[in-house]
């Protein structure tokens, strides 16, 4: 017996060709390169951020819809709440080891690292964020590459403006993207010889699989009924928050090939 495909929502159906721009982007091909060391790691470090922001479009969400202040009162919206529950168990929910869970991100970035993608600026990040830095000076100071702070940087203002159902937009747009089906391939081709390899792959997989996108933008759909101009709203920030995503991948790609153009310059100066 086969089980239906679910209904895409007006959000999946508006990203759909973007989605298929973003798993198949260029990028992900020229990241085969044995030469391609500097552009791992960059595309790595870009990456790891994207997923940071990701969850914390998730944290933002949970604070709009949830109970978080004392008194307690019941929600208004008991399936709204349910919802952003399932959301942050797929979120927060992963395997790292039998007995003890992390986050996506934080499985992401452990991948990264098996990899070999050099990981001191973006857990610099982190380090600064648990301190209780101030977002925009721990991106300025971060000395992550510069088109994914300024990714981040736009996708935090969907947190900023602070409407729920903008946010669960922006949330789908990411997890129906990330991670892009081109990079699950080319970390399984990285690490094909790796003793550990199933054990690694295993979060990513399930990520590339999770119903979080999906139940994300029913969540955004159902919060954007009660707004006139909600279903365009919420259309619009998925479309910008996917937009974001596609833009950095590109601007990866064109600092991929002028690295490229060096490296063959530099060859052709020592011959």
């Amino acid at each position: 017996m086969q089980t239906a495909a679910p209904t895409l929502t007006r959000i999946e159906s508006t990203l759909e060709s973007a989605l298929a721009r973003v798993h198949q982007h260029p990028l992900w091909k020229e990241l085969d390169a044995p030469d391609a060391a500097t552009d791992r790691a960059q595309v790595g470090l870009a990456l790891a951020l994207a997923e940071w922001s990701a969850a914390n479009l998730l944290c933002a969400l949970r604070r709009a819809l949830l109970q978080t202040r004392t008194p307690w009162v019941p929600s208004a919206d008991g399936v709204a709440s349910r919802l952003v529950l399932e959301l942050s168990l797929l979120e927060e929910g992963c395997e790292r080891a039998r007995g003890e869970w992390c986050s996506r991100s934080e499985a992401f970035r452990a991948l990264l690292a098996r990899t070999g993608v050099p990981l001191a600026a973006f857990d610099a990040f982190i380090a600064r964020l648990r301190a209780g830095e101030r977002l925009r000076l721990a991106f300025s100071l971060s000395g992550l590459p510069t088109s994914a702070v300024s990714a981040a940087q736009h996708w935090q203002q969907a947190c900023d403006r602070g409407w729920a159902h903008e946010i669960a937009a922006a949330y789908a747009a990411l997890r129906l993207a990330l991670p892009a089906r081109g990079y699950v391939d080319h970390c399984r081709a990285r690490l094909a010889d790796h003793a550990e390899r199933d054990a690694l792959l295993r979060p990513l997989l399930e990520l590339n699989v999770s119903p979080a996108g999906h139940g994300a933008a029913q969540l955004a759909e159902r919060l954007a009924a009660a707004r006139p101009e909600g279903a365009d709203e919420s259309a619009a920030a998925a479309s910008s928050a996917l937009g974001a995503l596609e833009a950095l991948l590109d601007q990866l790609a064109d600092q991929v090939a002028a690295r490229r153009v060096e490296r063959r310059a530099a060859l052709r100066q020592s011959a």
